[in-house]
């Protein structure tokens, strides 16, 4: 009987040694998600530009980089910002000191003309998304503010971009704050689109 179990192992051996590797089933790989930014939405007053002493707003964090960045990523970009009720784009543009900077955004929503209410109600930032060119999921947007009353969605009444879905950017130079989804500080403002969590979400 030991000989018979010893030969039976000596066969399986010899099997196995003679199988092709090619034969077995290879181990599928699960690739991790990725889901890449397909917007920026940006507020005004305080993120993109900054009132100088002449009371013109000018761009102090060296945004135009930041856009040519997102530009030539084909990263699609508005504004979202509160004004007075009847303020008009025009009036806006009398405030910058360089007045064609709105040019350079596919989007630029005021709450003096928006049909949503003003920031931080969750409908204004997916009014926006839905004047783009091409249709993007909120969950795939940024809002971008230096302001964290915008983002908020953990205090009630949930209200701001986090709640409407965008994923929510915080401009601070202080401690990241669990209101924001991400933070960013001025001095990299102008380099954000080559952050990693751009380019993938998921990102650390």
């Amino acid at each position: 009987m030991l000989l018979l179990n010893l030969l039976a192992c000596a066969g399986n051996a010899i099997v196995g040694a003679d199988t092709d590797p090619a034969d077995t089933d290879p181990v599928e790989e699960i690739e991790a998600p990725c889901t890449p930014v397909a917007a920026v939405l940006f507020d005004l007053g305080g993120t993109l530009l900054v009132e100088g002493n002449d009371g013109l707003f000018t761009d102090e964090y060296d945004v135009d980089n930041l856009l040519d960045a997102l530009e030539a990523a084909a990263i699609p970009v508005g504004i979202v910002t509160n004004v007075p009720a009847t303020w008009t784009i025009e009036e806006v543009n009398a405030l910058l000191a360089e007045p064609t900077f709105l040019d350079r955004f596919d989007v630029v929503l005021l709450s003096s003309e928006a049909e949503s209410r003003p920031k931080p109600s969750p409908d204004i930032f997916l009014e926006a998304l839905a004047l783009l060119p091409e249709p993007v999921a909120a969950g795939q947007a940024l809002f971008v503010t230096e302001e964290l009353p915008d983002l908020a969605d953990a205090e009630p009444p949930t209200r701001g971009a986090r709640a409407a879905g965008l994923v929510g950017v915080h401009l601070s130079d202080t401690t990241a704050d669990p209101l924001a989804d991400r933070t960013v500080t001025t001095a990299d403002f102008a380099r954000m689109a080559a952050e990693p969590w751009v380019e993938c979400l998921e990102a650390e």
